[in-house]
């Protein structure tokens, strides 16, 4: 996995299909850290995360419009 700036930065795993299992990972990591230091979550109790169905950084003429032929 690529160095990420930010704790809650999206998973570049979601490619190779590993997504859904490092955000469950990450997920549980949380949660056992939140009773442990809760001054340190400001927002209060960590949400989990969910790897989102598609991801484009220019989607194809067809998902921005389906009227057009692809």
């Amino acid at each position: 996995m690529r160095d990420r700036t930010t704790v809650g930065a999206e998973v570049p795993d979601h490619h190779d299909g590993l997504g859904n299992a490092v955000l469950a990972a990450r997920n549980d990591v949380m949660l056992a850290a939140y009773p442990k230091h809760p001054e340190r979550f400001v927002n209060g109790r960590p949400v989990a995360k969910v790897a989102p169905d598609k991801a484009w950084i220019n989607p194809p003429v067809a998902e921005l419009n389906p009227d057009l032929p692809s």
